[in-house]
């Protein structure tokens, strides 16, 4: 029996429809992810938009959560992550 998205696939579609399952470490990524962002919006008083814009600057940094951020801050390197001159 095929799924409901093959049995409902139209020629030319362009678009897959099946829903695609993210793997464990993916999720568990996306878990400290938000960990890390609420940590940083609660505790540390920052904003959302700041939080967005610092982040990729924080995994270029290897920091993915908050254990990664004290490590950071134990070598001085808040400082480059969360510096004016990032357009924060």
């Amino acid at each position: 029996m095929l799924r409901t998205s093959a049995a409902a696939f139209t020629p030319g579609e362009t678009v897959h429809q099946t829903p695609i399952k993210t793997t464990g470490a993916a999720t568990a990524a996306a878990d400290e992810d938000e960990k890390l962002c609420a940590w940083l919006q609660q505790k540390a008083s920052l904003t959302k938009r700041v939080v967005d814009k610092v982040l990729p600057k924080l995994h270029d940094e290897d920091v993915y959560d908050v254990s990664g951020l004290l490590e950071l801050h134990s070598i001085d390197g808040l400082g480059d992550a969360f510096s004016l001159n990032s357009e924060l």
